[in-house]
C-alpha cells in the first residue's frame, strides 16, 4: 500500500481524523486504523501508518465505545516503527456513548517529524465488544 501523506497548507493549521474500528473480544494492545475498520497487532502494517508533511503535534484524542465500557484505557502515539510509545495517556472510559478526552498537549514526544511514520495504539482493560470511535486532532507547527 502506498504512503498516504497529509499536507497542511500553513503553520497553525489543524487536521482532525476520524478512526473507527471493531474491538470486539480484544483487550490487548491494538494499533488503530487510519482507513477501514481493521485494527492490528502489527505496527508495520500499512493500515495503521500515516505520514505528514512538516512537523505535526498530536493535541488530543476524543474516543467513545458503542457497546461495553473499555474501562481504564491507554491511547499512545508511536513514531516510526517503534513499538515503545513516545507519549501515552490513560483515561477511565467507564461509560458507553460518552466522549472521553485523552489530552496529549502537555506530553513530550508528541511531535512527528517530516514524513515520519505515525501509529496510534489503543489498550483497554475491559472489552468494548463493538466499534470504538475516535477523533485525533493534530496541529502543524512547522
Amino acid at each position: 500500500m502506498p504512503k498516504t501523506i497529509i499536507q497542511l497548507p500553513v503553520v497553525g493549521a489543524e487536521y482532525t481524523h476520524q478512526h473507527v474500528w471493531d474491538q470486539s473480544g480484544v483487550t490487548n494492545l491494538r494499533y488503530i486504523p487510519w482507513e477501514g475498520k481493521n485494527e492490528t497487532a502489527n505496527i508495520t502494517s500499512a493500515v495503521v501508518r500515516r505520514f505528514f508533511s512538516g512537523q505535526m503535534q498530536l493535541l488530543e484524542i476524543v474516543a467513545w465505545a458503542i457497546d461495553n465500557p473499555p474501562a481504564s484505557t491507554v491511547f499512545a502515539l508511536h513514531l516510526g516503527d517503534d513499538t515503545s510509545p513516545s507519549a501515552s495517556v490513560t483515561v477511565n472510559m467507564a461509560e458507553v456513548n460518552v466522549p472521553h478526552l485523552f489530552d496529549f498537549r502537555r506530553k513530550s514526544g508528541t511531535i512527528a517529524a517530516n514524513f515520519e511514520a505515525i501509529a496510534i495504539s489503543f489498550k483497554p482493560t475491559g472489552n468494548p465488544n463493538d466499534d470504538v470511535i475516535a477523533f485525533s486532532r493534530w496541529l502543524r507547527i512547522s
